[in-house]
């Protein structure tokens, strides 16, 4: 007979000692009236007004062949061993918490990370390891305080403009980097929206993708505290380094039309107009490493 954790859980209640009818949920209710009744594992047993089940001849028996399975320190498995536990799938389900590591680096000093009334000092992690790691999941209570507010928040794709940070001081002022992995992820869009920053300065690739990733993270944040970073510099750049394959490059295309749509149709947006513009004259796209090409 195949049991799940919480009929095992009764059952191992119930050999331990009488359990009030009253006390069981009634789908579990059923469930032990057709043992009762077809098996020697449980006795219903009146008492007063009321009735209980106790345990059965062979009820102890039974449940000693369970105790692999079931007797475990549950709360602390991952939700895959929970999964495997309990006779499910563990395969396509999601971590229960989402778990994501980040890795960041600070640009000024006493950027600290609180959480859970701890505080980290950023700063002094960046100087000592050359990057800080954290762990969140899209609900946690992590907040970033620089001087008594928020900092600001630069997100690149690139890893060696995150790995070399002398171009920044050309083109924009931040207080924390963080590198992405080029498409921004759901729980780190849901991440994100927690208010956690003062504004968010966005880099990514001047291609439909990037644009795409962009008008998506804008969404999630309901276009409060965002910008796109915009180098000054963007039509020259384009004109002499941009590349018409990655432009052309069939998803990059399709994501560039259907940004460009949106953009066109948003006067919130009207500051990406000369980009998309640009791009789709001389249908070229410039990748994050075109700012080191700057003077």
């Amino acid at each position: 007979m195949d049991i799940d954790r919480d009929q095992y859980h009764i059952l191992k209640q119930i050999s331990q000692g009488p359990v009030a009818i009253s006390k069981c949920k009634k789908r579990h209710r059923e469930w032990l009236d057709t043992l009762c009744l077809s098996t020697a594992l449980l006795e219903k047993v009146k008492a007063g007004a009321g009735a209980h089940y106790k345990k059965g001849e062979g009820l102890q028996t039974f449940l000693q062949g369970m105790n692999d399975q079931f007797d475990l320190e549950y709360e602390d498995l991952s939700e895959k061993a929970q999964n495997l536990a309990d006779g499910k799938e563990t395969k396509n389900r999601r971590t229960a918490q989402q778990v994501m590591y980040l890795h960041l680096k600070t640009l000024k000093p006493d950027i600290f990370a609180i959480h859970r009334r701890k505080q980290i000092n950023l700063s002094n992690l960046t100087a000592l390891c050359g990057v800080a790691g954290i762990e969140v999941t899209p609900d946690d209570d992590w907040r970033f305080i620089r001087q008594g507010e928020a900092p600001v928040l630069l997100l690149v794709e690139n890893r060696q403009l995150f790995i070399d940070l002398d171009w920044i001081e050309k083109v924009t002022e931040t207080d924390v980097i963080l590198q992405y992995p080029g498409v921004l992820s759901g729980p780190f869009k849901s991440w994100l929206s927690q208010q956690r920053f003062k504004k968010i300065i966005h880099f990514p690739d001047y291609d439909g993708i990037g644009l795409r990733e962009h008008l998506r993270l804008r969404n999630a944040l309901n276009g409060k505290g965002v910008e796109f970073l915009l180098l000054d510099e963007f039509k020259d750049l384009i004109t002499k380094w941009g590349t018409s394959s990655i432009f052309l490059k069939d998803k990059n295309h399709e994501a560039f039309i259907k940004a460009a749509k949106t953009i066109e149709e948003n006067d919130s947006l009207i500051g990406l107009r000369p980009l998309t513009h640009l791009m789709q004259e001389l249908g070229k796209a410039l990748e994050q490493e075109g700012v080191e090409l700057l003077n």
